[in-house]
């Protein structure tokens, strides 16, 4: 799944925006839409699988707060308040469920650029000691619990100590754009990619770069990204790995999709995956296979019936798959 936020006018004055978030399957292209946001959010979004929510940060100017969105129903909670004048793209640490967002704050005739960590739990908030180089957007490698910006000029990835401030060059970003429009993470080989645009011809090129974010090694791409559109976002997708989170996920959207029919079952089968995640956590693998089994006969009970049937049989083969590896 991927998600956005749409905006639009709803009158002809062009006074009154109404937004929405967009649900889009990458793999058939389905696409559903909430209903109205209460509020604008007009950055970046970062689901959490922990909850099966999405991270953003609403306002277009300061003061700026982190709020949560149900992308069914498009209900917004507060999370935290943010200080600054101007926010970059952020990243999120889901096994931390902490979200760091770069900072640019003027303060008198100088401009303080730090990165804020903000615990999407608690609430709390926290702030690295002020950086050289001022970030325009942030990338976290879950492989290596490393987190990454881009900024500067010229334009270069840098690997950010949010403890001390430190910031170390990891390599240049090309093109010559004043800085990369996107970045995008596969932690799983420490890559980072990054779109560029080059205007050396006359036109706008847009590549894309490939940082091994640990030896700073790169490649760009041969050749130019189609021109008949201009691409402001990337999201990385790697191959599915099965997790009790995941496969909470993967329940939590068969309902939002309407491939679960039924709001009670959709919380019966979450509460089950939680009780059996919490008894694999204690390491009692034994009796989370027991709730495993219950569930997976209570899904085939309800294939064809409640629960689309393709639905069913994924949501099974996942089960069993936690089934087979718990240690």
């Amino acid at each position: 799944m991927l998600y956005t936020v749409r905006s639009f006018y709803t009158d002809v004055t062009f006074t009154t925006i109404q937004w929405q978030v967009v649900s889009i399957d990458s793999t058939s292209g389905a696409n559903s839409l909430s209903p109205a946001l209460a509020q604008d959010v007009p950055s970046d979004l970062a689901f959490d699988p922990g909850s099966g929510d999405l991270l953003g940060i609403s306002g277009n100017q300061a003061p700026q707060r982190v709020v949560r969105i149900d992308p069914v129903t498009g209900a917004i909670t507060h999370v935290a308040d943010l200080v600054g004048q101007f926010v970059g793209r952020f990243a999120y640490a889901s096994a931390t469920r902490t979200l760091y967002v770069p900072i640019q704050e003027i303060v008198g005739s100088d401009a303080l650029n730090v990165v804020l960590a903000v615990d999407t739990q608690a609430g709390s908030v926290s702030q690295s000691p002020g950086m050289i180089v001022p970030i325009n957007q942030l990338v976290y490698d879950s492989s290596s619990g490393a987190l990454f910006g881009e900024g500067g000029f010229p334009t270069s990835i840098y690997r950010i100590d949010i403890g001390t401030g430190g910031q170390t060059l990891v390599a240049p970003v090309v093109g010559s754009g004043f800085f990369a429009q996107v970045l995008a993470i596969d932690s799983a080989s420490h890559t980072i990619f990054a779109k560029t645009d080059d205007f050396s011809t006359g036109s706008d090129v847009q590549t894309i770069q490939s940082v091994d974010d640990v030896t700073g090694a790169y490649t760009v791409s041969t050749g130019g990204l189609t021109t008949d559109f201009y691409i402001n976002t990337l999201a990385f997708e790697g191959a599915s790995a099965i997790t009790p989170d995941s496969v909470a996920a993967d329940v939590r959207q068969a309902f939002s999709s309407g491939a679960i029919q039924n709001q009670g079952l959709e919380q019966a089968i979450l509460a089950q995956l939680s009780a059996a995640n919490d008894a694999r956590t204690r390491g009692q693998c034994g009796p989370a296979a027991s709730i495993y089994g219950a569930l997976v006969k209570a899904i085939q009970a309800q294939s064809g019936v409640k629960v689309d049937a393709s639905t069913a049989t994924r949501l099974v083969t996942e089960i069993q798959f936690l089934i087979d590896h718990c240690s």
